[in-house]
């Protein structure tokens, strides 16, 4: 039964998980949600949240909610759903960040703090400089990986909707693809510009952002970017570290 709970309230005062769309289901005209093997691990082993606690969760696609755990078992829990809201959480800015793929905790750190500043997708990009390879038989494994950062960062910044994140692409494919929004790379050597001037009137309301790899782009493939129609910007006169450099650009937009 929808209401209008206070969502703030709620974030404080219980836990908070994701839920999948597809793991909520009606019975009798209630709804149920059948919470996911790692989250009823986390509920029960790590937590030890059992029946009868009230949690929130989220589904990803734009809803909260309340629920109350009704079953906990080892390979189940399930939650009865009290109250539904419609939070006004997410930016009005669909800005998509164009990360080449950096060392692990590094980019940890990037899909973490990106998640919490409203980034609403994630595209790992292959570049010349990466130190980091990966093989076909292990992109699985590392996309379920870095999904499940991006899902737990969303639910610890009272975000309703988790960024989607894609299959590294190499650099030039990607700048083959259209993109009808504002596409920006940042680059420490761009000059005549930076990025806290970018044009605000009118705003852009749909931004890529194209962030390079420990040690930077190759003049090559910045350049071949900018005749892609990337505006090149840079963020000051001093030199930020690969984790740094975008989650500062996305502050700023």
């Amino acid at each position: 039964m929808d209401s209008n709970f206070d969502e703030k309230k709620l974030r404080k005062t219980f836990r908070r998980f994701f839920v999948s769309p597809r793991r909520i289901h009606s019975d009798d005209g209630q709804l149920f949600a059948d919470l996911d093997a790692d989250t009823v691990h986390h509920i029960r082993s790590v937590l030890r949240i059992g029946a009868g606690a009230k949690i929130a969760l989220f589904d990803g696609a734009g809803k909260e909610y309340l629920a109350e755990i009704i079953e906990s078992k080892p390979s189940r829990v399930r939650a009865k759903i009290l109250q539904t809201k419609f939070p006004k959480t997410e930016s009005g800015l669909e800005l998509i960040l164009a990360q080449a793929l950096i060392k692990e905790q590094a980019l940890d750190k990037i899909l973490t703090g990106a998640t919490e500043l409203g980034v609403t997708k994630i595209l790992p990009i292959l570049t010349k400089r990466a130190v980091v390879k990966i093989s076909s038989r292990d992109i699985d494994q590392k996309l379920f990986r870095w999904s499940k950062i991006l899902e737990e960062a969303a639910s610890l910044s009272a975000r309703v909707k988790v960024p989607r994140i894609d299959y590294p692409i190499e650099l030039p494919k990607l700048l083959l693809e259209k993109f009808d929004g504002t596409k920006i790379i940042l680059w420490e050597k761009a000059k005549g510009g930076e990025l806290k001037n970018l044009k605000k009137d009118p705003a852009p309301n749909k931004i890529l952002l194209l962030a390079g790899p420990e040690g930077g782009f190759e003049d090559q493939e910045a350049e071949l970017a900018i005749s892609s129609g990337f505006l090149p910007l840079g963020l000051g006169p001093r030199i930020m570290r690969a984790e740094t450099a975008p989650l500062a650009a996305i502050s700023i937009m």
